[in-house]
């Protein structure tokens, strides 16, 4: 009988990939590459054009959408996750392309959507977001990399699931953004029980619902402030007033009154710039900021 053919391509022990020098990955890494050349095209693509290839795939606005829109618990917002899935794939591609698209990948931690079919939205949503904290309160590498963290809280689990999300953002060092898309109103109390005590000095910007202005006051070195419910911002300027005094930049805060207006000047005496998502009486409330010192 002849012997079978093996079909399997053969490698010479002669043949050895180039080696290309220190490349630069445009974020703060330098790659030693390592890749043949004749058979791998892909990775001699310059890597200004490869961002630009990533930034056309489906993802989240980096703003504030709102609740009321119920993007986040619509099946179909699992495209927004499209980004996501291909710079997964993409890193793990190759040694330099994991280099370049690892960071990318990791730079926002977002529980906003899932390509789950099975269970309720509020449980896989907890349950993703454990997970996701797990990973980089164990992973100091991997957490290095996050600069904003993107979430959708419930009640679900909130003994388990708030503490988790705590200690990951505990262990974010470069977090610069906390967006809270939404929050039960019914849990301010399970919000001030996880967060109390707990200061997370490196966040400057921070988008949440008025119901967890509890997290705000972790926040004391925060610059920016948005309100993405619309709702009535006093707790929000009680939390400014009391932990966050060097607020710079709000955004979508609803004035019920005069009297908001009056107590938001002296909460936060840096405030230089509001953007209103509602239209107000400007002779009637403006005039407060005259006050400000900026």
């Amino acid at each position: 009988m002849a012997p079978k053919v093996n079909k399997r391509a053969k490698i010479s022990a002669k043949s050895k990939p180039s080696v290309a020098g220190p490349i630069s990955t445009g974020l703060g890494l330098q790659v030693d590459a390592t890749f043949p050349i004749k058979k791998s095209k892909a990775l001699q693509l310059p890597l200004e054009l490869l961002l630009e290839i990533v930034t056309y795939f489906n993802a989240f606005p980096s703003e504030p959408v709102g609740f009321y829109d119920r993007r986040y618990f619509d099946r179909e917002a699992s495209k927004y996750l499209e980004r996501t899935d291909a710079l997964r794939s993409l890193s793990q591609t190759c040694r330099l392309w994991r280099y370049i698209f690892l960071p990318l990948l990791w730079e926002r931690l977002d529980v906003l959507a899932t390509h789950s079919e099975s269970g309720a939205w509020y449980q896989v949503f907890g349950e993703t977001l454990i997970r996701k904290c797990f990973l980089v309160t164990e992973n100091r590498d991997i957490a290095s990399h996050v600069r904003s963290v993107s979430v959708v809280l419930s009640r679900y689990s909130a003994s388990t699931v708030l503490p988790a999300f705590v200690r990951g953002i505990e262990a974010l060092p470069n977090l610069k953004t906390l967006y809270i898309a939404t929050a039960h109103d019914k849990m301010s109390t399970a919000l001030k029980t996880a967060f109390d005590g707990h200061v997370f000095s490196q966040i400057e910007t921070a988008m949440l619902p008025t119901y967890a202005h509890n997290i705000l006051r972790s926040c004391p070195e925060v610059k920016k402030v948005v309100c993405v419910d619309f709702m009535d911002a006093s707790k929000l300027i009680s939390a400014n007033a009391k932990c966050c005094k060097k607020v710079e930049e709000i955004e979508q805060f609803a004035f019920e009154g005069e009297r908001q207006m009056r107590r938001l000047v002296k909460a936060a005496p840096n405030l230089r710039s509001i953007k209103f998502q509602r239209s107000i009486d400007v002779v009637s409330q403006l005039h407060y900021l005259i006050y400000s010192p900026y």
